[in-house]
């Protein structure tokens, strides 16, 4: 039997559009038996926002990671204090995690839900050679340089909301 592929996705909260669009794409993987999380399916996670994020990068096989500008400028530090904390955190945890790894990646995978956003993702996974563009509603993508063990294929999770 197949084992359920973890995948959580790393995302700003930029706009209602955006977190729609990113929410579309978290629907559409599970429906596709991928067992994927984002914040927006937790209410407030009793260990806090910051060690269920942690918890989720850690913990899955992939990550994505929808490239915005305003995504770019939290994971810098360069957002104004106290805002898109989450972006923020989330952002350190996969920078540690690829600098632990000296760069060697296989879970990191930066998702674009627009072309707009294409240098951004160059900036921030300046060497990673995977990108993933999603089209609006999360019903279609394509892939640049997408090695074949990304491909998400899984069954579907008991988990599935």
């Amino acid at each position: 039997m197949p084992q359920t592929i973890n995948v959580f996705i790393s995302y700003s909260h930029d706009s209602p559009e955006h977190m729609d669009r990113v929410l579309a794409l978290s629907n559409r993987l599970r429906q596709d038996g991928i067992d994927c999380h984002i914040d927006q399916y937790e209410q407030s996670p009793e260990e806090g926002w910051p060690q269920w994020c942690a918890r989720q990068v850690e913990r899955s096989k992939f990550v994505l990671v929808a490239c915005t500008q305003t995504y770019l400028r939290r994971s810098k530090g360069e957002e104004e204090p106290g805002k898109g904390l989450g972006g923020t955190w989330e952002g350190h945890i996969i920078t540690q995690e690829l600098y632990d790894a000296q760069g060697k990646n296989n879970k990191f995978i930066p998702i674009l839900f627009s072309q707009d956003d294409a240098h951004t993702s160059l900036l921030f996974f300046a060497a990673l050679r995977t990108t993933m563009s999603v089209s609006p509603g999360g019903r279609s993508c394509s892939t640049g340089a997408l090695p074949a063990s990304h491909s998400f294929r899984g069954r579907k999770s008991a988990r599935s909301r």
